[in-house]
């Protein structure tokens, strides 16, 4: 359930379907969650400038706005997996962690499409990648439908190479 005080940490936001909110209200930040698969992620999400995470934890803080951990280590305090500015960042981390998964599950060869999300030019890629997954995750599409649409998109990168 979201906490009303904290719907502006990502008003700004334009969130992934794929992203289940996860607000508790002994929680710090807002969470959302994301499963991949194999693993259950949270993402904390802290307001959206510098000077008003400063205001909230002090002058100078250099605090990040998105922190992403897995859920098994919720109830554990630093340890997170990354933590960045970028919503860009965290995005492109879901999908590469989404289409490993796909790729172990179904032996996928998925490297160049890894390779393209770890480039600074490759929005349409993430647009399409995360359209792909929430559909997934909405049961709009089969699993072998996102296989072949991820199949497609690698060999269309292959081909720009």
């Amino acid at each position: 359930m979201a906490i009303e005080s904290w719907k502006k940490n990502y008003a700004d936001l334009n969130l992934p379907l794929s992203w289940e909110n996860n607000d508790y209200g002994n929680d710090e930040l807002p969470t959302f969650q994301f499963d991949d698969g194999e693993t259950i992620w949270n993402i904390n999400i802290d307001m959206p400038t510098q000077e008003e995470r400063d205001e909230r934890w002090g002058l100078n803080s250099n605090v990040k706005r998105f922190f992403v951990k897995r859920d098994e280590d919720y109830a554990s305090t630093n340890c997170w997996f990354f933590e960045t500015n970028s919503f860009d960042e965290v995005k492109k981390f879901c999908i590469k962690k989404q289409i490993e998964t796909i790729a172990k599950k179904f032996h996928c060869e998925v490297d160049d499409i890894i390779e393209c999300i770890n480039t600074e030019s490759t929005e349409s890629l993430i647009s399409s990648l995360e359209d792909i997954t929430d559909q997934l995750v909405r049961e709009k599409i089969t699993e072998e439908s996102a296989i072949q649409l991820i199949h497609n998109i690698s060999d269309y990168y292959k081909g720009r190479k």
